[in-house]
């Protein structure tokens, strides 16, 4: 149970860290 917790922190973290790097693209499409 503990290391389905971790993966879904890892798999939770990756996510954000994908979305960070497809928002100053968007950011700087839209300027």
């Amino acid at each position: 149970m503990k290391s389905r917790l971790e993966t879904f922190r890892i798999g939770k973290q990756s996510v954000l860290y994908s979305i960070s790097l497809a928002l100053p693209d968007q950011k700087s499409l839209s300027q």
